[in-house]
């Protein structure tokens, strides 16, 4: 059996281009990234631990979604928890709504401030549509800002010119009932180009203990993007998608099916100046609704940031920031005792950066620092300012080490939210947020390897030194008075508290071998250790239990891809992952197959996932009510046609 891993390597040549299948491991080292430093750069130049995945690396896994694609990376654990949710965490602090990460698509965030998080099951994208996933592990707040603590995740569509034609995917499986796209490309001139898509899935539930299958889900979207560019100096994009479905979960012992739509328009500006100076201009809008049995919510998200480069002389290349958002939210509640206070909020947020990249001996010695300043209504202003260090060897060798501060703000919820039971007609019981919540912050140190070792082998190894302050927790039940509600009433309440801190240490390792001109190989190890305690003053071991007990401590992922004769291709994937003890989850190991015929318009191929057993747990503490469920093993296959333009 040959094995390897997706954990693909950073690379900076054109991205698009389609001749990438055939590149060797130097010419993979030229795709640019953008993620680190919101402009284009050579991996080798890029003091972070950063992975991407490749149009080829994509089209190779045979994943569905998103959290699929990116699990096989290098520090990045990604756990099932039922047909329609996924639980992701880099360098540990693994929960549903990631709450750690800052993810983005094409520079839009995904991140709610309500609960502090990712919806990942509405991050929906034609896969076929996907340039490339840049994950950046560890702190990225500097440039990205709030809640760019463990990482960031940037999905990059394609630009509208390289998807001209009309392309449709189709697939068909036990788990996936349906899924399918459809694209149209075109363009009016030589300097503007569009597509129009659409996409729908029907999705089967995973393994339910008791029989209750009430996870199988649906979703339909659509949308557009437009690209002009008038000249060589100036480019315009405007995109925009909607999407509407429902996602099925339990509340207690009640099955429910909420309704979720949304949708969202960007539109971006850059010009070039000379001698390698730009500015770029972005804004969005951003609308989600979300049904539930316990009450509804409406978010608007209103977002404007823009940058200017500046090369001020032969060795410093100045970037500068500013930037607003708006997120005006509003929850009703369907069920008495469950809420927010207020109800309608208005979520406002002002940022600004600034960042000097020194080339202290040029081409070999660069060292980059950087500040970002934000308010937000809850802790006011938050530094997050940081120091970068490049050291080029070689064309093909480098070394980095970085040191960091990062922060992430109090949701709504940790503030805002309020579940209560009346005890009496005197007396109630509390659940819910706490005014005097804090930022959670990060000071990271960093330092990482990588080279081509051979023509044929590269490889890439990180460490890191987190250090964290003021984890969220819940607070000692007390009885006090609830002087939110009128008239004010005696209650016993526990509440959300900064609780807990400590540090996590760890260390990734990536090999990429190029074994032949038809096989190839790569992997990753990750290794986490966390020494976690409560505050001075506080005792929460619920808390400590599980942060430590919800990331694996060791995984690893090897996969091997070969190009058979005739256009045949044959991949495999081996996945190991340690055990999550506060997810009553034991460690499992899973296997990926694909088989696939790629040539001229059509690729078509038979992908069997999670082959090793009929089902294994991989993330959700179970109890009687809400049991944890099973990932089961699927078969599912997919043709995808593409005229030429």
């Amino acid at each position: 059996m040959v094995l390897f891993s997706c954990s693909a390597v950073a690379r900076t040549i054109d991205a698009n281009d389609q001749s990438i299948k055939t590149l060797s491991l130097e010419e993979l080292g030229k795709i640019e990234v953008t993620t680190q430093n919101k402009e284009p750069e050579q991996v080798w130049s890029t003091p972070a631990a950063i992975s991407v995945l490749t149009q080829e690396d994509i089209r190779r896994i045979g994943a569905t979604n998103i959290p699929e694609l990116i699990r096989m990376l290098p520090g990045v654990f990604v756990g099932t928890v039922n047909s329609n949710q996924w639980a992701v965490g880099v360098r540990g602090f693994t929960s549903n709504f990631s709450k750690s990460l800052l993810v983005l698509i094409d520079g839009r965030s995904v991140y709610t401030p309500l609960f502090g998080g990712v919806y990942w099951h509405v991050q929906d994208l034609v896969i076929e549509d996907i340039d490339r996933i840049e994950v950046i592990r560890g702190p990225g707040g500097t440039i990205w800002g709030q809640n760019a603590v463990n990482g960031v995740i940037n999905i990059i569509t394609k630009k509208a010119n390289k998807t001209q034609g009309v392309m449709t995917s189709q697939v068909a499986a036990n788990l996936e009932r349906y899924n399918g796209s459809l694209r149209i490309g075109g363009k009016a001139g030589e300097h503007f180009h569009y597509r129009l898509f659409g996409k729908g899935f029907l999705r089967d539930h995973e393994i339910h203990p008791d029989g209750d299958n009430y996870d199988e889900w649906h979703m339909m979207r659509a949308g557009f993007r437009t690209d002009y560019t008038p000249n060589e100096h100036d480019s315009f994009t405007l995109q925009g998608d909607i999407y509407h479905g429902t996602t099925p979960r339990r509340v207690g012992v009640t099955d429910t099916e909420d309704p979720v739509s949304g949708g969202d328009i960007l539109a971006r500006f850059s010009h070039d100046f000379s001698k390698g100076s730009n500015v770029f201009v972005q804004g969005y809008i951003d609308r989600t609704t979300r049904g539930g049995i316990v009450g509804g919510v409406y978010q608007n998200t209103f977002d404007i940031d823009g940058i200017l480069k500046w090369h001020a002389n032969d060795r410093n290349t100045v970037l500068v920031g500013a930037g607003y958002r708006n997120n005006p939210t509003v929850f009703r509640p369907h069920e008495p005792g469950v809420t927010f206070l207020p109800t309608d909020q208005n979520y406002l947020l002002y940022r600004t950066f600034i960042q000097d990249e020194i080339a202290l001996m040029p081409d070999r010695l660069t060292f980059t620092a950087g500040m970002k300043a934000e308010h937000n209504p809850f802790t006011g202003w938050e530094l997050q300012p940081s120091g970068r260090l490049l050291f080029r060897a070689s064309e093909h060798q480098s070394y980095w080490a970085s040191v960091s501060r990062a922060v992430r703000i109090p949701s709504q919820l940790e503030e805002n939210f309020r579940l209560t039971a009346m005890l009496s007609p005197t007396l109630e019981f509390l659940v819910g947020g706490n005014k005097h919540f804090e930022s959670e912050t990060l000071l990271g140190y960093e330092a990482g390897y990588r080279q081509l070792l051979t023509s044929n082998f590269y490889i890439d190894v990180a460490g890191y030194f987190n250090q964290y302050k003021r984890l969220q927790g819940f607070l000692p039940m007390t009885l006090g008075v609830d002087d939110e509600v009128s008239p004010p009433i005696a209650a016993y309440k526990i509440l959300y508290g900064n609780t807990t801190e400590g540090s996590t240490r760890g260390i990734e390792f990536a090999p990429d071998w190029k074994v032949n001109s038809r096989w190839r190989l790569n992997g990753s190890y990750s290794l986490l250790r966390f020494n976690l305690r409560a505050r001075d003053g506080y005792s929460d071991p619920a808390a400590i239990r599980g942060y430590v007990g919800s990331s694996p401590l060791n995984q690893f992922s090897v996969q091997s891809r070969i190009d058979l004769w005739r256009s045949f291709e044959f991949d495999q994937t081996l996945r190991h992952v340690g055990s999550l003890p506060a997810q009553n989850v034991p460690s499992y190991t899973t296997s990926d197959l694909r088989m696939g015929w790629h040539h001229g318009s059509f690729d078509i191929s038979v992908n069997g996932r999670d082959l090793l057993d009929n089902g294994h747990k991989e993330f959700g503490a179970g109890d009687d009510l809400v049991p944890t469920l099973g990932v089961r093993r699927s078969i599912f296959g997919k043709i995808v046609w593409t005229s030429k333009p």
